[in-house]
């Protein structure tokens, strides 16, 4: 077997001649990087990596992780919370006031104009009123009041039928208590059509 390698013929290849290098044309200068600006490109193109690596993996991952919602509250913030929802509960309580008020305002003005309504139908009533009054003291004849000492024996029943009164009139006119006698001397009034 290792003559058959060494029998092997291996091809020849030609190479062409070398490429040349042509030098640079008259004027040109090669721009050439400055090792600063490499050092700096290299720093920002690493610092938009590590802000875009941040950026991601706080868009990823829980974000308790840099803001702790969980933090401890103080006594002063405790404080301002249970103000801050008492507040709150009063201040519905307040609407709800506010709302009751407002519904017994609306009862309150249907009421009292239920009542300007009823008034006014009782005036027209007493002006009605009024008028039939006048009209029947037109008719009546006037009467006449006058002062009459009771006589021995006078009774209230002999008085009435003297000037054509009631003796329930005497006794109001005169506000007589019920069922006593005029005594003798006494003075009553007596409103009578008939008298002198």
């Amino acid at each position: 077997m290792e003559q058959d390698i060494e029998d092997r013929i291996e091809p020849e290849i030609e190479i062409g001649p070398e490429p040349r290098e042509y030098p640079p044309p008259s004027g040109y200068n090669r721009p050439s990087l400055q090792p600063s600006f490499k050092k700096w490109g290299f720093g920002l193109i690493i610092l938009v990596v590590l802000g875009l690596l941040l950026l991601g993996s706080w868009l990823v991952l829980p974000s308790g992780i840099f803001f702790n919602k969980n933090q401890t509250e103080t006594p002063e913030q405790k404080t301002l919370k249970a103000e801050v929802q008492k507040l709150r509960s009063e201040s519905d309580l307040l609407k709800n006031d506010i709302r009751s008020i407002k519904d017994g305002q609306k009862t309150l003005q249907e009421q009292t104009k239920n009542l300007l309504d009823q008034l006014k139908g009782l005036k027209d009533q007493q002006t009605l009123l009024e008028k039939k009054i006048e009209t029947r003291e037109g008719k009546r004849p006037l009467s006449k009041a006058i002062v009459y000492k009771v006589k021995k024996g006078d009774t209230l029943r002999s008085i009435a039928q003297e000037f054509q009164v009631r003796p329930e009139d005497i006794r109001r006119w005169n506000r007589l208590p019920g069922k006593s006698l005029p005594t003798p001397g006494q003075k009553i009034t007596v409103h009578s059509p008939t008298a002198p």
